[in-house]
């Protein structure tokens, strides 16, 4: 067993381009990285800002804070502490953060860099 310290970006604006609403920023404190395997803690403040991350599917665990996750096609999953998830390669939505919002992640590449 191995603990590991978090030690927390600054935190930064949202890009322009993907806000619309309010003036969110985000903190990272990655604690495992490696090519097959990433995990920390991500922050956010409150405001809307839209998401399409790509190559890797993500486990999300809602530690603390509110707000909602929706997608393009009409889903969504209101975000709450205690709230776990999968967030699949593709996917293409909006976060809203209505309280400042903290998860643990862990990431895992979907495809292989040759």
């Amino acid at each position: 067993m191995q603990k590991f310290e978090l030690n927390w970006t600054p935190f930064e604006a949202v890009a322009p381009e993907r806000v619309t609403e309010g003036q969110p920023t985000t903190r990272l404190a990655e604690g495992v990285v490696g090519d097959a395997l990433k995990s920390g803690l991500w922050e956010v403040t409150p405001g809307r800002f839209t998401t399409a991350p790509k190559g890797f599917d993500e486990v999300i665990h809602i530690v603390s804070g509110k707000g909602v996750l929706r997608s393009v096609d009409g889903n969504s999953i209101d975000l709450a502490p205690g709230v776990s998830f999968l967030m699949e390669d593709g996917f293409v939505g909006e976060w809203e953060i209505v309280e400042p919002l903290r998860k643990f992640y862990a990431k895992v590449p979907t495809t292989t860099v040759a």
